[in-house]
């Protein structure tokens, strides 16, 4: 394939729509048919070496594609693409701003696949950035990018970071109110998210009601229906309480405030027993 000689006759956009490209026609390695050609390998190493000391040349979705692409041929382990990781994380906490949604998602997705990089200073300061800035952007991203920036953090075991728990409980609380509008995909990846990042039931209680309404009338595939499972094992949900957020009864009672809640379970305001379902529904909830 090219060789470093005339890898340094590429601009910064054609070096990163090539190794784009040929991630996107390869893919991943499939389990059990072997890896890529060692000339794919080869190519993508190469990119990595030449990309690093220009690494100011290239726009913020250039940076994204060239990590994205390396997660996708599984190159992420070697030296080579590690170190042009921790660069690109480094250039983007300082920019962060001037990355796209989809940007800051992908490259924090490849920083996820990587392994020995997780603890890397560079990684933790990028991780805290994305959180922050997905947070004060969230009407700019899509929920997909959503999932992805939440998924992916969890990923990489940031979870106890301050700015990570907060943009985490900040969008569990938005999924919450707007479950009809958001793909099923990224709607069970936001809350699977929320569940490995030991989020309190209290606080998932909420979202995994209104999901229940909008999943009833989704077709789940195998998948779905596992980190749905994984969902309502967290917040304890029982047979009897995912039957009756189903019913209309359900959920009128459940749009009623805390004192004014009289079917059986809820609690009055003082906090004493009325029944005994529902027992673990999170106060004024809306």
């Amino acid at each position: 394939m090219a060789s470093e000689g005339l890898l340094k006759l590429f601009l910064p956009q054609e070096l990163s729509m090539a190794v784009w490209a040929m991630a996107t026609l390869i893919g991943r390695r499939q389990p059990g048919r072997g890896g890529h050609c060692a000339e794919v390998d080869m190519f993508g190493l190469a990119v990595a070496e030449e990309v690093l000391p220009r690494i100011h040349e290239f726009s913020p979705q250039g940076l994204a594609n060239i990590a994205w692409a390396f997660a996708t041929l599984d190159l992420s382990q070697h030296e080579a693409t590690g170190n042009f990781l921790i660069a690109a994380a480094t250039v983007a906490s300082s920019a962060m701003s001037s990355f796209s949604p989809q940007a800051i998602s992908n490259l924090l997705w490849a920083l996820g696949k990587s392994n020995g990089l997780h603890e890397a200073d560079e990684v933790v300061t990028f991780g805290k950035a994305a959180a922050v800035e997905s947070q004060r952007r969230t009407n700019d991203f899509t929920w997909q990018d959503l999932a992805g920036v939440v998924s992916a953090l969890t990923n990489l075991g940031l979870s106890d970071e301050p700015e990570i728990r907060s943009f985490a409980v900040a969008l569990v609380n938005r999924t919450s109110k707007c479950c009809p509008k958001i793909g099923t995909q990224a709607l069970l990846n936001i809350a699977q998210s929320a569940v490995r990042m030991r989020m309190e039931p209290e606080l998932l209680k909420p979202l995994a009601v209104e999901m229940a309404k909008v999943l009833d009338k989704r077709n789940l595939n195998q998948i779905d229906e596992r980190q749905w499972e994984e969902v309502k094992r967290c917040v304890n949900f029982t047979s009897h309480e995912f039957k009756l957020v189903q019913t209309p009864f359900g959920q009128r009672a459940l749009k009623a405030h805390t004192g004014r809640i009289n079917w059986p379970g809820a609690k009055n305001a003082k906090g004493q027993a009325k029944g005994n379902h529902f027992q673990g529904l999170s106060p004024g909830m809306q």
